[in-house]
């Protein structure tokens, strides 16, 4: 009777970690997909402000003083009437920015998503690795996600040198956005190799069978944080240039390579969730390869070189970098720390 209830007890705390795991990837799909229905929402008010000249507004005038030049003979003054119709705006319709916003949307899943595929595939064949896969993916998607400040600070500075016309400074930008990113990410890796089996081990005290698989999948995903945090900066510079679909067909390419490979190493070769956690690293490698390809590209129709990576970056840039950091990581910091809660606590109910 002792074994049968202790072996209940065991398969409920799997039952409960696997649980935690769908529970936690749902819940930032919720909460993106909340964001984007109020931007939708938002989008006629936004584009139409409050002290905005009525449609059917009387004409307005508009006086025009012409000059005359030392050898022209042309001074006078013309009087034009201009009208809202006569005046075409660039004013984005719903449509086009939800065009826009879909695929920017699908970046920032882009981990998520793995993850969740990981989630499918592994959960078809073993209940403990399940179990396992919730606390080592909630480690590495929520470090990683705390770098996601440097996408927004890509994509802002980005977007401003290219409005100014300064394609050259933009593209210096995502020179130093890349050193940072590598930086970031062998530092993510080292970190998460130091005291992450530390972390599952503590997370995992109620199912120690789990611990070995966790651990497994951490030391495998923990090397594509480089590459994750690389392809981050990559997208934003494609967002900053407003291409939305380059990024979009690269997290698809890492999506649908990342479910064969699933299917491949976890369903016919017994690979278990190690051949997942491998699944995912070729994906993330793979989708940072497409969008160097699509960047290099760009800078290279721009500026007549395709390299991405420069000297050693500038210290004023990395300033406006780190001006982002501040306010963004704490935001980002308890948004993870709210996360990962309802993850624990729904685990050890």
């Amino acid at each position: 009777r002792g074994a049968a209830s202790n072996f209940c007890r065991r398969d409920a705390v799997r039952r409960h970690f696997a649980n935690s795991a769908r529970f936690r990837s749902s819940g930032r799909v919720i909460s993106m997909l909340a964001v984007l229905a109020s931007a939708a929402a938002w989008a006629p008010q936004l584009r139409a402000p409050s002290n905005a000249q009525p449609r059917h507004a009387p004409p307005r005038a508009a006086l025009i003083t012409l000059s005359a030049a030392d050898d022209l003979d042309l001074t006078g003054k013309v009087e034009v009437a201009l009208t809202a119709d006569s005046c075409p705006t660039d004013e984005a319709s719903t449509l086009e920015l939800l065009k826009f916003v879909l695929p920017v949307l699908a970046t920032w899943l882009s981990s998520e998503l793995l993850s969740v595929v990981d989630t499918a595939v592994v959960g078809m064949g073993s209940a403990t690795e399940l179990a396992a896969l919730g606390p080592a993916t909630m480690l590495t998607d929520s470090t990683a996600y705390l770098f996601f400040w440097l996408s927004v600070a890509t994509t802002n500075l980005f977007a401003s040198a290219q409005a100014s016309g300064d394609t050259d400074g933009a593209y210096a930008v995502v020179s130093d956005a890349l050193w940072c990113a590598i930086a970031f990410g062998v530092l993510l890796s080292a970190a998460l190799a130091t005291f992450g089996p530390g972390a599952l081990a503590a997370i995992l005290s109620r199912a120690p069978a789990a611990i070995p698989g966790a651990t497994t999948y951490l030391n495998i995903r923990l090397l594509s944080a480089p590459a994750f945090l690389a392809a981050c900066v990559l997208q934003a510079a494609c967002v900053g240039a407003k291409d939305a679909t380059t990024p979009l067909l690269s997290v698809a390419f890492g999506g649908v390579l990342n479910l064969g490979l699933d299917l491949l190493l976890v369903c016919r070769l017994g690979y278990g969730i190690g051949g997942a956690a491998i699944a995912t690293l070729t994906a993330q490698v793979a989708t940072l390869a497409v969008l160097a390809v699509s960047v290099r590209r760009k800078r290279a129709a721009a500026l007549g070189s395709p390299s991405l990576l420069r000297g050693r970056p500038s210290a004023t840039r990395l300033r406006a970098f780190l001006q982002f950091a501040g306010p963004i990581f704490l935001v980002l910091l308890g948004k993870i720390a709210c996360y990962n809660t309802m993850t624990l606590v729904a685990g050890r109910c």
